[in-house]
């Protein structure tokens, strides 16, 4: 539940994801990840803090909030499991600033309409769509 363990003056911060570099859809539904990423953090480091919440958004031409989850570690330099690492898109490519906080997926949504995944049927679009422009803090 979304509401578990959440302190009521948390922080809610928009982290990006980009399907041109990684198969974020294929990495929710893998159930070795157990919900739990690491999400690099590029912008507001300094402010973002255990127990606040992440909206993860995708980019592209069905972009929108795919999950709401909760921050369980402050942005420190970290190691994605291999099975986070199988969902990049080019292995070779640079991934950005090392530092990522462990998040936790509360609630997964369809894009359309943000229904709960449960309450609706799942019409995402293939990982593979065009995006924007990469800004702020994503995979």
């Amino acid at each position: 539940m979304l509401t578990k363990n959440i302190q009521k003056d948390c922080n809610v911060w928009p982290f990006q994801c980009n399907p041109k570099k990684y198969k974020i859809e294929a990495a929710l539904n893998d159930a070795q990840i157990n919900e739990c990423f690491h999400w690099q953090v590029k912008q507001h480091k300094q402010y973002i803090t255990k127990g606040d919440i992440a909206v993860i958004w995708c980019s592209g031409q069905s972009a929108g909030i795919f999950a709401i989850a909760e921050i369980l570690s402050n942005p420190e330099l970290q190691v994605e499991t291999k099975h986070e690492s199988k969902y990049w898109i080019d292995d070779t490519e640079e991934r950005g600033c090392p530092d990522s906080s462990e998040v936790e997926i509360r609630n997964e949504f369809n894009e359309h309409y943000g229904v709960p995944k449960n309450n609706a049927s799942n019409t995402r679009a293939s990982a593979n769509e065009n995006t924007s422009d990469d800004k702020g803090n994503e995979f």
